[in-house]
């Protein structure tokens, strides 16, 4: 496909964050880009401006029974390629579309053995494991590239699986040119855990565990995420009883918006993710690192800071410099313990921000321009 300037799409109803990084890299390639998105996705770009560029134009839909809808648009606005960015629910009407739409389509696969993993059959057949799932690889067939978001997910997928469709890998690691609030400069450790508190996500009494054996004076600990379930009421509770005891906790009871966001992670001196290495996604075994990613690198790539992680987890050779691991609780507060001293910290951040120099929106739009090229995708930027 070459063609000067097309319009392109991204449908996502449930990934700020990818959707972010495509108008990023795509906006000034394309002569429209149209953005199919949930109410709460258009908030949070409205509210960091993404949606302020002349070509790019805003489609709000409900985040259940939009298929047609997302069709109508797609015809509608004569888009020539699509990036069906997250798709989690809904997936026939979604296999029709693929059927149904002309342009070129680019589906996201986020969880890697959730969308390909097969059932085997008296030990000879691999089949679909259900009739969802037969309508998810009936997407993959009629796609024109699977993405995926690392070179770790495409490496995985391509020695695990017979994908039958190209794999085009994608990222939403952009290191930002930042203008808002500087970091925090009161001579504590600021300590942000960002994402969602669930128990099948991250350990984090684990990292509170540490936290107590630290100086309460000289710590701060942001769990920047909503809580779910009875986990995230007990982390909430623990929390509680810390800030009682005379530490610096700081947690949410809801979602937390994009400039809240934005604004901790802005002020960490450090992001610890406690992630657990196994997890599963509607009831697939999935490893971090492995078939899906931890959005804890992209943000230690996005605000350029040093990142903490458990030993097992994966992560680019490009951070070795800026990441510390760990193997237990008392080899995670150890290391908390010795980012005290502001030398070491100072020695740190400054790893931090000259590794993310790697993922700088034009090495990075030049990469994924590339791999684009490589499955007859030609985009360049406009005049």
């Amino acid at each position: 496909m070459v063609k000067p300037e097309l319009k392109i799409a991204v449908v996502d109803f449930s990934h700020y964050e990818v959707v972010d990084a495509f108008v990023r890299v795509l906006q000034p390639v394309c002569a429209e880009l149209n953005l199919i998105v949930s109410e709460w996705i258009a908030a949070d770009l409205r509210s960091t401006g993404a949606d302020k560029a002349p070509n790019v134009q805003l489609h709000v839909l409900p985040g259940i029974g939009h298929v047609p809808a997302v069709h109508e648009i797609l015809v509608r606005k004569d888009v020539d390629l699509c990036f069906f960015s997250t798709i989690d629910s809904e997936f026939e009407g979604y296999s029709a579309i693929f059927s149904a739409f002309n342009g070129k389509k680019l589906l996201v696969v986020h969880n890697v053995n959730f969308w390909l993993a097969k059932q085997r059959i008296l030990g000879l057949f691999d089949v679909a494991r259900s009739p969802q799932h037969r309508a998810m690889l009936a997407c993959i067939a009629k796609a024109d590239a699977v993405v995926v978001l690392s070179g770790e997910l495409k490496a995985y997928a391509f020695s695990r699986y017979r994908v039958g469709r190209p794999i085009v890998e994608f990222t939403t690691c952009i290191a930002r040119e930042w203008t808002g609030d500087a970091p925090t400069d009161d001579g504590a450790l600021h300590v942000v855990i960002p994402g969602q508190i669930e128990s099948k996500r991250r350990d984090y009494h684990a990292a509170l565990d540490s936290v107590e054996m630290l100086d309460r004076r000289a710590t701060e600990i942001v769990l920047l995420g909503r809580p779910f379930d009875a986990y995230g009421e007990d982390v909430v509770r623990r929390c509680k009883l810390l800030a009682a005891d005379g530490f610096k906790v700081t947690w949410y009871e809801s979602y937390v918006p994009q400039t809240e966001f934005d604004r901790q992670m802005c002020g960490a001196s450090v992001i610890l993710s406690p992630v657990i290495a196994g997890t599963s996604f509607a009831g697939v075994p999935e490893q971090y690192g492995a078939s899906k990613i931890t959005g804890a690198i992209p943000d230690m790539i996005r605000y350029r800071k040093p990142g903490i992680l458990p030993g097992g987890i994966p992560f680019p050779d490009q951070l070795r410099s800026s990441v510390r691991t760990y193997a237990s609780t008392d080899e995670l507060t150890e290391i908390l313990s010795g980012l005290g001293g502001t030398g070491v910290m100072r020695g740190l951040v400054e790893q931090a921000e000259n590794n993310a120099a790697h993922w700088e929106l034009s090495g990075v739009r030049s990469r994924f321009l590339a791999e684009l090229d490589s499955v007859g995708i030609t985009l360049q930027p406009l005049a």
